[in-house]
């Protein structure tokens, strides 16, 4: 396997890869190859990467279902302030998968991804919530005033702010399509980048000449790929939402390309 220099975005193109793989998303569907790009960025503690083993193990995808290690890896992305990975954590406590059933644990976590904006995170608070004081009603209707006037007053207009947080989630659904062709963008060109990669630190001295000449063929493939997206974006009037970061990846594209 190639040696990737260490910039900035290297943790990230390596999960996106896996990611790839797990979707089948430009190349056919493997678990076992996603899990080994997800490793390599695992290794050095990126919290999206574990986040995504802990989902392969969840699932049994690539890897026997094992819950232990599910949780075990949602636990290392959560203690990084990783939202996604904190919400999975918060389910597992919540139904008991993999540890033992924990509500408060759940709500805990459900909250400190909240705390960072993550709409999932505070539909899911809102539903617990109502869970709760249901629960409550129905198990002791007489309950004392106070104590109710306290509860409630804590959930107020609970019914109002789900409603809030639906619509608010049925935008971003909206929003789905555009953000996965953004985002089918941005893997074609992290892998085009591998691809160069390879070329660049290829030793043709030891190496074959073939496998550069397909290196090469799958390089030219690439960067025609990504234009030909670009311009139907453009037809589209698609607006990226990380256009100046796109721009400039394509640039140190270019730029390392010329210096070939």
């Amino acid at each position: 396997m190639y040696y990737i220099p260490p910039y900035k975005n290297y943790l990230q193109a390596q999960t996106l890869i896996g990611v790839d793989y797990v979707n089948g998303n430009g190349v056919q569907q493997n678990y076992n190859e996603a899990l080994n790009w997800f490793k390599k960025a695992a290794s050095e503690m990126y919290a999206p990467a574990q986040n995504q083993i802990g989902l392969l193990y969840k699932n049994g995808h690539g890897v026997y279902e094992d819950l232990s290690q599910a949780f075990e890896w949602f636990q290392l992305a959560a203690d990084q302030g990783y939202d996604e990975a904190q919400i999975n954590l918060a389910l597992m406590y919540k139904e008991g998968l993999g540890t033992e059933k924990d509500e408060a644990q759940a709500i805990q976590w459900l909250e400190q991804a909240a705390s960072q904006g993550n709409d999932i995170a505070k539909y899911n608070l809102e539903l617990i919530h109502k869970q709760m004081m249901t629960a409550v009603k129905e198990e002791d209707s007489e309950q004392d005033s106070e104590d109710a006037y306290v509860f409630t007053g804590v959930l107020d207009n609970i019914d109002e702010r789900i409603k809030e947080i639906e619509e608010k989630i049925a935008l971003l659904l909206e929003d789905e399509d555009l953000h996965n062709e953004e985002q089918a963008l941005l893997d074609l060109i992290y892998k085009t980048e591998s691809t160069l990669e390879q070329i660049e630190n290829y030793d043709l001295e030891e190496g074959d000449e073939q496998e550069v000449i397909r290196l090469s063929e799958e390089l030219e493939q690439g960067i025609m790929e990504i234009y030909e997206r670009l311009m139907n974006m453009n037809e589209k009037g698609v607006t990226l939402e990380k256009e100046e970061h796109i721009d400039e990846l394509i640039q140190r594209l270019m730029e390392r390309l010329e210096a070939l």
